[in-house]
């Protein structure tokens, strides 16, 4: 078991999530059709009929179905320059970023806007809980999350067990069955509904 922390400063982009989370979102979607950011190994947890890898960039794909986004975490990073880079961060990750990092807004962005087409039928994404970036206000002003109990343990690239998050984590539902939702995840977390979310639900069931 590792003791690494996972955050935003630590420079790693890639932590696989658990399990425990993984069976939840099953439950929820009944199967996973896409999984848009992903790889061999994860997959094996997540069990997508479909992923796109970090080769096939994902973001440039059309999203469809039942979909599960725990996305490469990390801000809007321009690639480096070819020669004489002297970004601290990269001194500190030790290697250079050949090519821009999109960053969570992309990719929180993209999947608000497949679901609002129709082109995803439901979906759930993990995220930090980061109520002072806008992408994360998208998600808690539209959708129905749970913010989980204290610490998100995620697996990282090697295998280790990132077991020391300071932040905390939620993980949104795209989708109309939010009872659903709040039976499988209440548990971990307290399961949230924006207000304009619940009225229109009970003015439908009306």
């Amino acid at each position: 078991m590792g003791h690494q922390q996972v955050n935003q400063t630590s420079l790693e982009f890639e932590f696989y999530t658990t399990k425990k989370i993984i069976d939840r979102a099953r439950y929820v979607l009944g199967v996973i059709d896409l999984d848009p950011a992903s790889c061999i190994k994860a997959n094996r947890i997540v069990k997508a009929t479909k992923i796109y890898t970090k080769r096939a960039n994902g973001l440039t794909k059309p999203w469809r179905g039942k979909v599960w986004m725990n996305h490469p975490w990390g801000a809007y990073e321009k690639k480096c320059p070819t020669t004489g880079c002297t970004k601290k961060r990269c001194e500190k990750r030790g290697y250079h970023l050949t090519e821009d990092f999109a960053g969570n807004a992309a990719w929180v962005n993209k999947l608000h806007q497949s679901y609002a087409n129709g082109q995803v039928e439901e979906a759930l994404c993990i995220t930090y809980a980061s109520s002072s970036e806008k992408w994360f206000k998208t998600l808690k002003a539209n959708y129905a999350m749970c913010l989980i109990d204290g610490r998100t343990s995620f697996y990282s690239h090697t295998g280790e067990l990132l077991d020391q998050n300071p932040k905390g984590c939620a993980v949104t539902y795209l989708g109309n069955d939010i009872a659903k939702f709040n039976e499988n995840f209440s548990d971990i977390g307290d399961v949230m509904v924006p207000f304009k979310v619940a009225t229109s639900q009970q003015l439908a069931a009306a």
